[in-house]
């Protein structure tokens, strides 16, 4: 029963990472104000508390209940999955600075710059090959 509630939560939390993520990016525009900033700041908060969640059952998943850890640690692909994961969330972080600099703006209207614009798209590729990768594993493929 816990193994299929936080299997549940695991996978309810990637989706919601994968729309807070589409979200951001389809807000995210070269002129923006500061409601959409506003808005911005709510759907980061989404963002970052759907990945706590995700690395927490993860962890809980990995380490206490299910498969036994070995099953995961042999796989190459897990560990490829991880650096995948890992990277999304480095990916994320020039977003956070440049909203953090921006709420302290006084200007009535913010320039996102076309870097930031690009990150909050790049991030999906490192995040689609997580999730690639997760099924693999979970089915088996890579285990030596």
């Amino acid at each position: 029963m816990a193994f299929s509630l936080l299997k549940l939560i695991h996978f309810i939390s990637i989706i919601v990472i994968f729309f807070s993520l589409a979200l951001n990016a389809a807000v995210i525009k070269s002129n923006m104000t500061l409601e959409d900033l506003k808005n911005l700041w709510r759907v980061q908060a989404v963002f970052w508390l759907s990945l706590g969640i995700t690395c927490l059952c993860g962890i809980i998943l990995l380490f206490f209940v299910g498969k036994p850890s070995q099953y995961y640690s042999n796989n190459p692909l897990f560990t490829a999955k991880l650096i995948a994961f890992v990277s999304v969330i480095l990916l994320t972080f020039p977003i956070m600075t440049f909203l953090s600099r921006a709420r302290k703006s006084p200007n009535g209207r913010l320039q996102a710059p076309r870097i930031i614009r690009l990150a909050t798209k790049a991030v999906f590729l490192p995040l689609v090959i997580a999730l690639l990768l997760a099924t693999l594993v979970a089915r088996g493929i890579g285990l030596q």
